[in-house]
């Protein structure tokens, strides 16, 4: 499960909260469904700690960049950088990324995500190893300050020699306290369809500080609901040029 808690995607504070500025997809499971116009980038960055039992694993620096391509299409590359279990350290795999804004609205807004994982990382030897995941993002605004959100995708993914296939669902919601003040609550499930295994369930929340315009500040813990003994904290930015 750790590829999740390593996952450089969450939306904080929507696009109907934030229609100017900086708007982050970290730090949790769930892009969000703004994109960035053509000319901006976002830099997104992070440290996290996964524990279980007496064990921690370390992974930073959780590096997105995000660029506006055309109008509603942005491309994205991920890297989560360096985990370090044990005294030793590995590098992950980057991913390439595209989403593409099908829906805005002021009050509902869906867009569509694809990811490729490029075997760039440890233990990666060969394409066929790569990571495929496709899905379909949202966000409903209930009140100007409350909404919903979620995302439901499925992962091709490379275990134990062979390709299976499985899918994820997440629900969330998320307030803006002021101005600068946002949080969130968001649960994802995450269910085997082709190999054996139980499905997963794992909460996350967190706060965001906007800490001007163009910099968003985050803070963030969970820790598996069902099926899953380890918990994770983390912290990082989202910068806008």
């Amino acid at each position: 499960m750790n590829r999740f808690f390593k996952a450089m995607c969450l939306l904080l504070v929507p696009a109907w909260v934030q229609a100017e500025g900086v708007v982050a997809d970290r730090p949790g499971f769930s892009t969000g469904t703004h994109t960035l116009a053509p000319g901006q980038l976002n830099v997104e960055m992070g440290y996290q700690a996964d524990m279980w039992d007496s064990n921690t694993l370390h992974t930073a620096p959780l590096l997105n960049l995000r660029t506006g391509l055309a109008e509603d299409l942005e491309l994205g590359i991920a890297w989560a950088g360096y985990q370090v279990f044990d005294g030793e350290s590995s590098q992950s795999d980057v991913t390439l990324a595209l989403k593409k804004r099908i829906t805005m609205s002021a009050d509902y807004n869906l867009s569509a995500l694809a990811q490729l994982d490029l075997p760039t990382g440890d233990g990666s030897d060969n394409f066929s190893e790569t990571r495929v995941l496709g899905g379909l993002l949202w966000d409903k605004a209930l009140q100007a300050d409350w909404g919903l959100f979620g995302v439901l995708q499925a992962e091709s993914n490379y275990r134990v020699d062979e390709r299976e296939l499985n899918l994820q669902a997440a629900i969330g919601t998320n307030q803006s306290h002021s101005e600068k003040i946002g949080s969130y609550v968001e649960v994802l499930t995450d269910v085997p369809l082709t190999y054996s295994g139980d499905a997963v369930m794992i909460l996350n929340a967190g706060l965001t500080y906007l800490f001007d315009a163009n910099t968003q500040l985050d803070v963030y813990m969970g820790g598996g609901l069902e099926n899953s003994d380890t918990d994770f904290i983390g912290f990082g930015f989202a910068r806008l040029f």
